[in-house]
Parts: structure tokens; sequence; C-alpha cells
């Protein structure tokens, strides 16, 4: 599968809240892709840790999980239960 490095900035915008695994020195991170937060460069969101930026060679999207939004960031559909 490509990293987001190597698509274009509209197929970034359909990944957003996508779960994605990234490369790092100590293996592999799951983190959600938010295309745009507080800066112009594309962002990482790990729950319970916050966002911040990650070199996108190094990010590659995992389709196969569901989805924490949709790129217009509605929830995904699905059948949710109250806790």
């Amino acid at each position: 599968m490509k990293t987001l490095a190597d698509m274009t900035v509209q197929e970034r915008a359909e990944y957003r809240g996508t779960w994605c695994e990234i490369d790092t020195p100590v293996g592999p991170e799951l983190a959600i892709y938010d295309q745009s937060r507080w800066t112009k460069e594309p962002t990482m969101l790990k729950p319970g840790h916050g966002y911040f930026e990650a070199d996108l060679s190094k990010v590659t999207p995992r389709p196969d999980l569901p989805r924490a939004w949709n790129p217009d960031g509605t929830p995904p559909t699905g059948e949710w239960e109250e806790a």
C-alpha cells in the first residue's frame, strides 16, 4: 500500500479519520490521520496522547481497521450502543 507521502493532497483528504501505521525507530505505531489541525501540515492523532506531525513517507493508511471518523468529520456508520 502507498504511504501518505505518495498520495496527492486530494487522495490524502479521503483518508482523514483513518487509522494509519507509522514506522518508528521503536516499531510500528497506530494513529489517526487528521489532514490539518492547527497548522497547514498534515497531522496525526494518537488517542490519549494528542496531535503530532509525522513524516508522511512513514505513514501507511490501514483501511482494514474501522474509521475513527469520515473525511468530512462525521461519525462512521455502524451499529452503536450506549454504555
